[in-house]
């Protein structure tokens, strides 16, 4: 990010606040954190933060010990502009010693491990241990005494999570064959779709299943079908300039791109994003005592983090309402990985099985033209 000098007539408003002693929540002070990484996004965000009055109790920056010199010079500049403190946090270890000498203690799986070896786009190590492992001992220690406000975003209000009930695996029409499966899956999708009367983004982890979905699905709904292939960022963008329409996405939509408002008022979520094997990851799976204790340690931490990351389309803004819908039956209650999905994601979004939940979600919170009544009828209801 360039010098803060331009923004000298920014008005900025300059006391320092301290804890907010005067609000209470579980008999204890509230307290409220920003955190920024030193880019252009979140310290554009500090600065509205303050610019509104909002109350910000601690400016929090996780150093990795491998920032650019840049880096630190623009903490510091934005430190004196804003004339408040930015509490540096760094992980007990260094990128080097975490590398070719770490050895986990308290776990029996990890504990025959020397180094985390290459971090990679399917084992992001360096994320977790020099970033997200500081900030969360650092909000333990402050819970102690504070109660903290962990987001803006109120999910238990704005949001609603569904779980289509797990298939039953004696039933006697089980689909067989992977034409089968491809139909099947777009009619789910169909179904959802219409119930959120379009406004949909649906997250695939395979191009080649998207592409057999989006030829069942062309022509059955009454919104814009777009479909995002690799690179195909001109289709994300034709989609955002559409009222109302449905993508079909993989690959880079799981994560950075801006949904804000109406656009994704229904996201989909076909597979748990588990991570692709890659030499670097087998040949740390026979490091593993077994394959159960590699999949807790490696594989899950990872599926969690890209799950938080697609979820992440869902809200946008503070005012933002989003219905999202899971469809991996591993991911529904009584799933092998049910628990893991409800940890990765925000606590408190209320939970259903039933579609028809979708419509009712979205009819308390959306205006009467949000909903178009060419979704009142489907041609396939009956066929389902």
């Amino acid at each position: 990010m360039g010098s803060l000098d331009h923004l000298s007539g920014f008005p900025l408003r300059q006391e320092v606040f301290e804890p907010n002693n005067k609000t209470m929540q579980n008999n204890k002070p509230v307290l409220t954190l920003a955190s920024v990484s030193g880019g252009k996004d979140s310290s554009a965000m500090l600065l509205r933060l303050l610019e509104e009055g909002r109350q910000v109790d601690e400016i929090l920056f996780c150093d990795t010990g491998l920032e650019f010199p840049q880096m630190y010079d623009h903490l510091e500049k934005l430190e004196r502009y804003i004339g408040r403190p930015i509490t540096r946090l760094k992980a007990p270890y260094t990128f080097e010693q975490y590398f070719y000498e770490y050895r986990a203690k308290g776990d029996a799986a990890l504990v025959t491990n020397r180094g985390l070896s290459w971090p990679s786009h399917t084992c992001r190590w360096c994320t977790g241990r020099l970033k997200a492992h500081v900030i969360a001992k650092h909000l333990r220690g402050l819970k102690r005494q504070y109660h903290l406000v962990a987001s803006p975003f109120d999910y238990a209000k704005n949001c609603l999570l569904l779980f289509p009930s797990r298939p039953d695996a004696h039933k006697v029409d089980k689909p067989s064959g992977e034409e089968a499966s491809h139909e099947r899956l777009a009619r789910q999708i169909e179904q959802l779709v219409r119930a959120a009367h379009g406004h949909t983004l649906v997250l695939f982890t395979s191009y080649d299943q998207m592409g057999h979905v989006y030829e069942q699905l062309e022509g059955r709904l009454p919104v814009p079908l777009f479909k995002a292939p690799r690179g195909g960022q001109w289709f994300v963008e034709q989609f955002k300039r559409c009222e109302n329409a449905a993508l079909l996405a993989g690959g880079p939509c799981w994560e950075g791109v801006d949904f804000p408002g109406d656009i994704v008022s229904l996201l989909v979520i076909v597979r748990l994003p588990f991570p692709v094997p890659d030499p670097v990851r087998e040949a740390r799976r026979i490091q593993y005592p077994d394959l159960h204790s590699y999949i807790r340690v490696e594989i899950v931490p990872e599926m969690q983090q890209k799950l938080r990351q697609g979820f992440g389309r869902a809200i946008r803004t503070e005012t933002d309402s989003c219905a999202a819908a899971i469809l991996d039956p591993r991911a529904a209650p009584g799933g092998r990985y049910h628990q893991a999905v409800l940890d990765a994601l925000p606590s408190g979004i209320p939970i259903t099985t039933k579609t028809e939940d979708i419509q009712t979600f979205l009819r308390a919170r959306k205006s009467p033209d949000f909903f178009l009544p060419d979704f009142e009828n489907n041609p396939n209801e009956k066929q389902q």
